[in-house]
């Protein structure tokens, strides 16, 4: 198996697994060091104990014979006698005593007087350290004569003289310790039994901590993908909100476009055209003027009547030129479009306007300022209808975020019944899905003064950097 499927294994397998997994290895390795350096150091103390119990009877049984090798190297036939009756009860395998590296006492004795090299272990006896070495039975010149395969403890003490620290000679002592090597296993086994049982534990304890972690991720995870499909539903329903803002803003600029152009057509087609024939028939009435009397009399007559229609219906259509061309407020604040539409009324029905604007008011885009104006003049127009313009009063004020436009009258109010602008003519119906394009709202509602109030409320669109130039 290669390198990039064990890769694609590996990816596949869960955080717990992977986690687990991994500690399994490091505990594992740590539990095999550990468990081998505790087991080692056990069976340190193991033989570092028999070898103190060791030392303790040779100096015990031997100190106070070899005194005499403080000054001599040899050991008197007396006391060599006295050693073997003191070491002969003891069920030991061997016993030497040693002046530096020669043999001056040994069961065997054929070892007494000879000289060896020296040997470390001898050398750190010498310096004062009891030496133990647990080790198989060898062959060695000065090995005790026992079973091949039997284990031996050799122990070397060193011996004191009497009342100082000077080391006069060294104690060996050999032991058969079979049961000492089933002790060191025994603790082996418990040392690595104890620290699989911790590490294990670590193990479980670890995994259970991190699968509660991994569960928590992943639950924050669901979380976090089902809000990141929630921002993006509403990303995208807000971005459909705003195309139909916009279409709603083109629609409501087209349909401006349009007014005006009809105002325009209005005023240089059929009032120039009724204007004619206004002077037209002045001109007539010059003619007729020296016609006969009776014939005069019924012709002036009827110029008259043709003359009053033609001039009511130029003031008819001047007038609805003039409702539906905006004057110039593209580039006016938005306090000062306000005040516009209430003077405009108040010039052609020759009623007041009260006017309460909140100032300054934030500037917004052009189709806002056109809607606003719009709004006020039917709004207006209503109030001069409906309830003969007592009391009519503009208010503008910025609430909760927006922009609130209100035209109120002292009128007769609008009823009971009649509690939306849909039921009020195409004027008000019209006007309400203008404004609610643009994201904005229309109420109408009887005042609890009496009378009737049309509000209107618009989103604060800040005009475009270039609107702003524009503006300048």
């Amino acid at each position: 198996m290669d390198t990039t499927e064990l890769r694609r294994r590996w990816s596949e397998l869960g955080l717990t697994t992977r986690f687990g997994l991994v500690s399994a290895l490091i505990i594992l390795s740590g539990m095999l060091v550990l468990g081998e350096w505790v087991a080692r150091r056990i069976a340190e103390g193991v033989v570092h104990s028999h070898a103190a119990s060791a030392a303790l009877y040779a100096n015990s049984v031997v100190k106070m014979q070899v005194q005499e090798l403080k000054n001599q190297s040899t050991l008197s036939k007396e006391t060599l006698q006295g050693i073997d009756d003191l070491i002969r009860p003891r069920p030991i395998a061997g016993f030497r005593i040693w002046k530096n590296n020669t043999v001056v006492y040994s069961e065997r004795k054929d070892l007494v007087g000879r000289t060896f090299p020296p040997s470390p272990v001898r050398n750190r006896a010498l310096a004062g350290e009891v030496v133990a070495v647990y080790r198989l039975a060898g062959n060695a010149p000065s090995a005790p004569i026992v079973t091949p395969g039997e284990w031996l403890l050799e122990v070397y003490a060193p011996v004191r003289e009497n009342g100082t620290n000077r080391i006069i000679a060294l104690a060996e002592t050999y032991e058969i310790a079979s049961s000492l090597r089933t002790d060191i296993r025994n603790a082996r086994i418990g040392s690595w039994l104890l620290t699989a049982a911790i590490g294990m534990g670590m193990l479980a304890l670890q995994t259970a901590i991190v699968h509660g972690g991994n569960l928590t991720i992943q639950r924050q995870r669901t979380d976090l993908e089902q809000q990141i499909h929630m921002l993006s539903t509403t990303r995208d329903e807000n971005k459909s909100l705003r195309h139909a803002n916009d279409a709603g803003e083109r629609a409501s600029e087209t349909q401006e476009r349009f007014l005006r152009r009809v105002g325009a057509d209005l005023h240089d087609g059929p009032l120039q055209l009724i204007a004619m024939a206004v002077l037209r028939v002045d001109s007539m009435k010059g003619l007729l003027e020296s016609s006969e009397p009776d014939m005069l009399r019924e012709a002036l007559e009827d110029l008259d009547l043709v003359h009053g229609s033609l001039s009511d219906t130029m003031v008819e259509l001047r007038n609805i030129a003039a409702g539906l061309a905006l004057p110039e407020i593209e580039h006016q604040a938005l306090p000062l479009v306000i005040r516009t539409a209430a003077r405009r009324h108040e010039r052609q029905s020759g009623l007041p306007v009260a006017c309460a604007v909140d100032d300054p008011l934030p500037d917004v885009r052009p189709v806002i300022k056109e809607s606003i104006y719009r709004f006020l003049q039917e709004g207006l127009s209503n109030a001069l209808h409906h309830a003969g313009g007592r009391g009519q009063s503009i208010r503008c004020r910025l609430l909760g975020g927006k922009i609130e436009v209100s035209v109120l009258d002292e009128g007769p109010g609008i009823g009971a019944t009649a509690r939306s602008a849909n039921g009020h003519g195409q004027g008000l119906t019209g006007l309400r899905y203008r404004i609610e394009a643009l994201g904005g709202a229309l109420s109408i509602a009887d005042r609890s003064s009496g009378g009737t109030a049309l509000v209107a409320s618009f989103p604060i669109v800040p005009a475009q950097p270039e609107e702003r130039r524009s503006n300048v």
